[in-house]
This record gives C-alpha cells, sequence and structure tokens, in this order.
C-alpha cells in the first residue's frame, strides 16, 4: 500500500491520542529525523502515519522510563549506518506498537463511517 494511502493522522489527533503536547510532537520529530517523516500537505500541515504514531508511543514509553533521545536513538537504531541493532525483544514490540495503533486506527474508521 503507497504510503499516501494509509491514514493522515493530524498533529492535534496525534497529540491527543498520546496525551503529549504538540511541541513535544515536533522537538522529537526534529531529534529524531530517520525515524519521524511525516507526510506534508500542500499547505505544509503534517499527517503522521500509524509507523509514526508507533514510534512516537515506543519514545513516550521509553522517556517515562528515564531514557535520554540519545539512548532512545541508539536504542531504536536512528542513525545507524547499517540499519538498527535491535534486540528480538525490542522488534517484537515495536510491531506490536504498529499493529495496535493499525487496530485503532481501523476500529476508529469503521465506527466513523457506520455512523456517518
Amino acid at each position: 500500500m503507497e504510503k499516501s494511502k494509509l491514514p493522515n493522522i493530524t498533529i492535534q489527533s496525534a497529540s491527543e491520542r498520546l496525551a503529549l503536547p504538540k511541541s513535544t510532537l515536533r522537538y522529537w520529530e526534529k531529534a529524531l529525523p530517520a525515524l519521524i517523516r511525516p507526510e506534508r500537505t500542500a499547505g505544509g500541515q503534517r499527517r503522521y502515519t500509524l509507523k509514526d504514531m508507533a514510534v512516537f508511543e515506543t519514545v513516550r514509553d521509553l522517556r517515562k522510563a528515564g531514557y535520554s533521545l540519545v539512548q532512545i536513538k541508539e536504542r531504536l537504531g536512528e542513525g545507524s549506518e547499517n540499519g538498527p541493532e535491535l534486540d528480538p525483544l525490542t522488534i517484537d514490540a515495536f510491531a506490536e506498537r504498529i499493529a495496535s495503533a493499525f487496530r485503532r486506527e481501523l476500529y476508529h474508521l469503521l465506527n466513523f463511517k457506520i455512523k456517518a
């Protein structure tokens, strides 16, 4: 599926879903450019994918656990020349977050269409 065909989530919606300020999302996007790359509308507004949302969730949880952004970059493999060097548990947890974000978005879309 093309990236533009995936659900696009506004920064406002992402902020509400993650219970994080929009400024934090923008900061993390700048700090982790290899991991979070939102599409932009013609007017320049951000549109996040489910993968972006899963990354935000992971970063949020790691920050709550006391990790710095430098440690998070290392853990998620951002900036690695050979790609991420993740342990299997981290890969499984990240895959589950993506699946969970997709599931929530699918329910949201189906409920919206049923009510409309």
